[in-house]
């Protein structure tokens, strides 16, 4: 299903995003700006990954950022697939055990949804129940993607982990204030460790190579 941007009355980024949340979309949203491609992904309009197309994958910027602890990594060259499965490299391991790779997750969405938030979409493409390769989403609780609390559809969730406490966002104006609130306070603290060790990393490694092209997971059956 593509969506273009009506030239006439061009809308935000933004705007875009909050009509597809409050439709309950589950899948992946493409946004066309300026900028280039950017991807959100979210489950029954609840926004928990976005990053753009150019990016490096983020399994390698969550490594680079310190969030991996080294001994789930294989120690051959196997590592690089994976990184690119971070669900299957966690599991078995408590909740806590990915606090920091969640924080990181939730550093980078919040800085990908506010540097397109005002910007003019071209164009916009949704493919339901397209989750990302990372098989992250299987990581949100099932009650939060249910919406059993009386919210407004209207309004957008960022959402990380099972023990969160979920802070309602109301639809942004300019830019969207991203904000979560946590029960754990050492989580706070990954974010802002995350935030100077992701840009270093990102420096460092710099974009991803021309013609880079991750590779979609489809459609799941059961979840």
């Amino acid at each position: 299903m593509t969506e273009s941007a009506i030239q006439s009355d061009p809308r935000l980024a933004w705007d875009v995003i909050e009509q597809i949340c409050a439709a309950r979309f589950t899948g992946q949203v493409a946004i066309e700006t300026v900028i280039g491609r950017t991807n959100v992904y979210m489950t029954r309009g609840l926004i928990y990954f976005a990053e753009h197309s150019t990016e490096i994958p983020i399994g390698d910027r969550a490594l680079a950022a310190g969030a991996i602890p080294s001994e789930l990594l294989p120690d051959d060259d196997s590592i690089r697939h994976a990184l690119a499965d971070l669900d299957a490299l966690f599991a078995g391991q408590p909740a806590w055990a990915r606090e920091a790779v969640e924080a990181a997750i939730q550093v980078e969405t919040e800085r990908t949804l506010m540097e397109i938030c005002d910007q003019q979409v071209i164009s916009s493409d949704s493919t339901m129940y397209r989750h990302h390769v990372s098989g992250i989403d299987r990581w949100f609780s099932s009650q939060h993607a249910r919406g059993t609390t009386d919210i407004p559809s209207c309004e957008t969730k960022v959402v990380i982990g099972e023990g969160d406490v979920i802070e309602l966002i109301p639809p942004p104006q300019t830019i969207p204030p991203m904000v979560r609130e946590t029960i754990s306070g050492d989580v706070g603290e990954a974010v802002r460790r995350a935030v100077s060790a992701i840009d270093t990393a990102t420096k460092t490694i710099g974009p991803a190579p021309k013609g880079f092209v991750r590779q979609q997971r489809g459609p799941s059956i059961s979840r």
